[in-house]
């Protein structure tokens, strides 16, 4: 009896030992509970509260946004887009090509985005951070973003290399007037270098100006831009069409890239008979939607039939990619490569025309004011510019 009382004595010290070293700070199996348990707290952090606050954050950011989205699509579906049904957007007075000399096929520039540029102040703009200053090489044979299976052929360019306040190469010619351009626009359209001229880097400067003008036309403006076209100079009918551009910021602005049909000015198929393409237009009050249109004669349809896509970035803070992808039954809208609209005869009513099987020209222009974006205000910095680093056609 006294062994077995020894013998449960001797066991009852042992566990209180144990116990005692399982307390102690330093021991061994106190700091493996307390790793346990800090790596057991550290899971919890990176995938328990934190976590959902931050899908829960995500989720409301991406309502807000799509939020966004659908407001802004609704109210440029709202707006006449230019080629209203007030008139086309033809030309007064077409200027004749200029003189300087052509320059050789150029190469494109870097794909990546420039830094952001702040808003021009004077007439001589600054190369973005990254672009660079060298002329560019000429495009070899690629296959555009977009496109189909097999590579195209680059049929057409204009990479905009010469020197500093040089006028546009002679494949485009000027449309010039004040006579508002069929959306009650406010400038007058001039082939001054003073709003249309090579920078120096690289890039077709096209400026739109503040001042008190008066065209060949009689008509008297407070603001002056240019409107440059390849009517008499290049013509092309389906393919991918893109220019890599930057358009400014700014109320009252509207930067565009676009194609009309070749009987636009005059002919039995004149405007909007001859239909439009509008590859690109950004209003500078809305700097992070770009709008691809057609026009027809579409009763049904007075403003046309349009695209829209918004950029997580301003648009006016660097260089983008407009594209259009321009087939017999099918014309897509893409941004950087992505297509955001596509339309085929299909998608119109029963019967209704589609003027896209015939030749287009070329056109780009930075309009001021009109019925669609509004006229400019306090906010609106003049000069203001956009800057074009290469047109390109490929079939």
């Amino acid at each position: 009896m006294a062994r077995r009382l020894s013998t449960y004595v001797l066991v009852c010290i042992c566990l209180a030992s144990v116990m005692l070293m399982a307390a102690e700070p330093g021991s061994g199996l106190a700091l493996a509970h307390r790793q346990l348990s800090a790596r057991s707290a550290h899971h919890q952090r990176r995938h328990g509260h934190g976590g959902r606050r931050r899908a829960q954050k995500h989720a409301k950011k991406h309502e807000r946004t799509r939020a966004n989205r659908a407001s802004k699509k609704a109210l440029a579906k709202s707006r006449p887009v230019s080629g209203s049904a007030k008139g086309p957007r033809l030309a007064s007075t077409a200027a004749a090509p200029s003189a300087s000399a052509a320059p050789s096929v150029e190469s494109p520039a870097p794909e990546s985005l420039p830094g952001e540029l702040s808003p021009l102040e004077s007439p001589a703009p600054k190369a973005p951070t990254g672009e660079s200053l060298a002329p560019k090489a000429p495009p070899t044979e690629e296959l555009p973003a977009g496109s189909g299976p097999s590579p195209r052929k680059l049929i057409w360019s204009d990479e905009f290399n010469g020197s500093a306040g040089a006028s546009p190469d002679s494949k485009w010619s000027f449309d010039t007037g004040g006579g508002g351009w069929g959306n009650e626009e406010l400038e007058s359209y001039t082939s001054r270098p003073g709003n249309a001229d090579l920078d120096g880097q690289g890039h077709l400067a096209i400026t739109a100006r503040a001042e008190k003008y008066t065209g060949a036309d009689g008509m008297t403006r407070d603001y002056t831009s240019a409107r440059l076209q390849t009517l008499n100079t290049f013509q092309f009918q389906y393919g991918v069409v893109e220019a890599r551009i930057q358009v400014p910021a700014g109320q009252g602005l509207v930067g565009q890239f676009w194609a009309l049909g070749n009987e636009a000015y005059e002919g039995a198929e004149a405007w909007p008979g001859c239909g439009e393409i509008d590859t690109m237009e950004v209003l500078g009050s809305e700097p992070n939607v770009v709008n691809g249109t057609l026009h027809a004669p579409w009763a049904w349809a007075p403003t046309g039939v349009q695209g829209t896509t918004e950029s997580a970035t301003p648009l006016s803070a660097g260089f983008h990619v407009y594209s259009v992808e321009w087939a017999p039954e099918r014309i897509s809208f893409m941004l950087d490569g992505a297509v955001y609209k596509t339309v085929t005869p299909a998608d119109l009513p029963a019967g209704a025309p589609w003027p896209f099987k015939h030749p287009y020209f070329l056109l780009l222009d930075l309009a001021v004011g009109g019925e669609w974006p509004g006229s400019p205000d306090a906010s609106t910095h003049f000069p203001a510019q956009m800057l074009v680093d290469w047109v390109r056609v490929w079939q």
